[in-house]
């Protein structure tokens, strides 16, 4: 049996490959029927105006859109044919009662040739409902922080609303329309691309197929800002009601704020001045409270860190009754400069030496608190008279001078001093 099987072995395999080439041969002459079959068609829905312009949309359900073809026919055309030349519609103005629609099936290539196309489903099956529109504002979601030191300043888009259409039972479950930008980090502004999202108002997004909105996407320009803290420095303009003094500084409920600008802006800003024109104190005899808006304090491309706070302050001013006290000064508290300032002395109208001269001064009580006549002191200068006077020389003589004062802290002269002064050539 051995012998058998492997005697004259290569004559063998000669009649087998002859053989195999025969029957190729006939096989290609006869070109046999037979059949194909192509997964995943798509088919395509034609007419769609048919219902649009009724303000109806569909949603193709259960996938039916989706199938298998089936081609049959001679060999060499078959297998001529590739899915991409599966050509299979579907046209909306032959919709059935029920809502399917039948699938028609061709090929782009060969198709008379073919003994016979069919699909695994004869239609698509629709769901019908109202075409809706809504309009909706365009919502920047920003997400993380800014490197610290910074904030987010404005943020801004280049559309300010999202119009979105749809089947309405999709289109009412939506309540926002948001695009998504990162500021982690950052330094600098960001000027960027986001896609539009569509979400119900539990933030869980909304998909389909007939969803469409008039844009895809916002360009965003979020600014990030530097933060500083400055002092708030107050004054005040007018003057108070005969006898009333402003007693101590100003102050209000805040005196110092964190601002945010770029740092070109903020750099050189060392506190927040609030003008004069802001705080009027003019012919007030009491203590007094106003609101200044520090916003109008701000420099261009300024703001306050706080989101929270508005810019206004409470300004509180403490407006106190003043008294008058008499001093003797003792006329050795009076010092001259100038011009012959070793041969002047105080005098009285009869040109006699004066030892002490009155003065009257205005201030708070507190301010008079160990303060006695040897505290106040002056000082007369003769060649600001003698320019005051329009002359080059000053001769022998008694003369009327202006007295300048040092006094204490918080008091006044209730009139300006004038002195009689002597001039003469020391013996």
């Amino acid at each position: 049996m051995k012998d058998l099987l492997t005697k004259n072995i290569g004559l063998k395999l000669l009649a087998f490959l002859i053989a195999f080439i025969l029957w190729l041969v006939v096989v290609n002459y006869d070109d046999p029927v037979m059949s194909t079959t192509f997964s995943g068609i798509v088919v395509d829905i034609q007419n769609v105006e048919s219902l649009t312009d009724i303000g109806k949309v569909y949603e193709v359900k259960n996938g039916s859109n989706i199938i298998s073809v089936t081609v049959t026919g001679k060999r060499s055309v078959v297998e001529s044919i590739s899915k991409e030349n599966i050509v299979a519609t579907a046209d909306l103005t032959k919709m059935s009662i029920m809502d399917t629609v039948e699938i028609q099936l061709s090929t782009n290539k060969n198709f008379s040739q073919l003994d016979s196309i069919k699909s695994d489903s004869n239609s698509v099956e629709l769901s019908i409902e109202n075409l809706s529109t809504i309009n909706l504002p365009a919502t920047v979601v920003v997400d993380g922080t800014p490197a610290e030191g910074y904030m987010l300043g404005d943020v801004t888009t280049n559309q300010n609303t999202v119009r979105v259409s749809g089947p309405e039972s999709l289109v009412s479950k939506i309540t926002q329309a948001v695009c998504n930008v990162s500021v982690e980090g950052r330094l600098t502004d960001i000027v960027t691309t986001a896609d539009i999202e569509l979400l119900d108002e539990n933030g869980i997004r909304v998909e389909g197929n007939n969803l469409t909105t008039n844009i895809k996407s916002l360009n965003v320009t979020a600014n990030i800002l530097a933060v500083k803290a400055v002092d708030i420095v107050y004054s005040y303009s007018g003057v108070p009601a005969d006898g009333y003094v402003v007693s101590g500084d100003i102050s209000g409920d805040k005196n110092a704020v964190y601002i945010a600008g770029k740092n070109t802006v903020i750099e050189g800003m060392s506190f927040l001045s609030v003008p004069a024109s802001a705080i009027n104190v003019d012919g007030k005899d009491e203590s007094y409270t106003t609101v200044v808006d520090l916003t109008k304090c701000l420099p261009d491309g300024v703001i306050f860190a706080d989101e929270n706070f508005d810019g206004k302050v409470v300004v509180s001013v403490d407006i106190e009754k003043t008294i008058k006290k008499m001093f003797n000064v003792p006329a050795e508290n009076i010092a001259f400069y100038g011009t012959r300032n070793e041969e002047a002395m105080l005098c009285d109208a009869a040109g006699e030496e004066l030892t002490t001269f009155t003065v009257a001064l205005i201030g708070l009580s507190d301010s008079f608190t160990g303060i006695t006549a040897a505290d106040i002191k002056g000082y007369i200068n003769i060649d600001d008279y003698m320019d005051m006077a329009d002359i080059n020389e000053i001769k022998d003589g008694i003369y009327s001078m202006d007295v300048s004062f040092s006094l204490p802290a918080g008091l006044t002269l209730e009139n300006d001093v004038q002195l009689s002064v002597q001039i003469s050539e020391e013996e």
